[in-house]
């Protein structure tokens, strides 16, 4: 089994918003679990020189461990009961540079997603901000007009962007995980107008916005249109930017910025990586071998221009 890393950054377009403040936000709830039906998950982010560095957990609601043992071509199945205080576990790190907030995350078969994560992080984030909002509503007393309250409200309404950085040789395929395709948008430089009106006004133009807004019904046809939005960012040698906008198994819209990331990042081999986290705990994580494996992708890997 393979351990992908994948490119992704938060960035802030809100002035009113502090992102380091939700950053510590982050490092403030590492103690806090998730709880859903069949799991729960922690996630642990502490500071670490340059570095923001995270812990994703998440424990299975199962107290059975199946294993199989394959003899001559038959296969035999063995039940093992786990103890009152062990939980099955996959684990997941992560690595975000404090200057930029771009970093990587490692991502195995089964262990937490990068749009499950940015879903939990979004959650806190919001928390918090809706916290920032009504202590400066609070603040302007009881007489404060709906006009006074609904400017503090405006000031908040533009929350933090959490975004895959995008490896363009696995578009289709990353696409197609999502759960529906909203839109795709593609600025060119040029569109070659035939038409002399239009010939004239390009010619006026720094750059051509179009975005294909999706038909209700086929949104969710997601291999189909992953394919397409492929094959049409191929064919065009004039694109200088594209967005698609997916909405992932959570309901959470997702912005993909497919020009982002050239190549490709790297990935490892489970068992190596997995040998790496024997003895993990909450004291120890942020100078585990792995986060070093993850910090020198970053700073000295094929594609760190990435992360500059």
């Amino acid at each position: 089994m393979k351990v992908k890393s994948i490119g992704f950054e938060i960035s802030n377009e809100n002035p009113n918003i502090n992102v380091s403040d939700v950053l510590q936000k982050f490092i403030a709830s590492s103690s806090r679990v998730h709880n859903y039906a069949d799991y729960s998950r922690q996630i642990l982010v502490s500071e670490r020189d340059d570095y923001y560095v995270g812990l994703v957990l998440t424990y299975k609601n199962q107290k059975k461990n199946l294993k199989s043992t394959i003899d001559g071509g038959r296969f035999k199945l063995k039940v093992e009961d786990l103890k009152d205080d062990e939980k099955i576990v996959t684990f997941n790190f992560l690595c975000l540079k404090k200057s930029n907030l771009k970093g990587l995350y490692l991502y195995h078969h089964a262990s937490c997603s990068v749009s499950s994560l940015f879903s939990n992080l979004q959650t806190i984030s919001n928390e918090h901000i809706r916290s920032k909002n009504k202590e400066e509503i609070e603040a302007l007393g009881k007489s404060a007009s709906k006009e006074e309250k609904a400017t503090v409200n405006e000031k908040y309404n533009q929350r933090l962007d959490y975004k895959i950085i995008f490896n363009q040789d696995g578009i289709e395929d990353m696409l197609a995980e999502f759960k529906k395709i909203k839109s795709a948008s593609f600025r060119f430089s040029h569109l070659g107008f035939s038409e002399k009106p239009m010939i004239a006004m390009e010619e006026e133009t720094q750059n051509i916005d179009v975005t294909f807004s999706i038909a209700s019904d086929s949104r969710p046809r997601t291999d189909r249109l992953a394919r397409k939005i492929h094959d049409a960012y191929q064919a065009s040698r004039n694109i200088i930017k594209a967005k698609v906008v997916a909405v992932d198994y959570q309901d959470n819209e997702r912005f993909i910025d497919i020009l982002n990331c050239p190549t490709f990042f790297n990935e490892y081999d489970f068992d190596e990586i997995a040998e790496k986290v024997d003895g993990l705990s909450d004291d120890n994580y942020t100078t585990n071998a792995v986060v070093d494996i993850i910090i020198d992708q970053i700073e000295n890997g094929l594609n760190k221009d990435v992360f500059k």
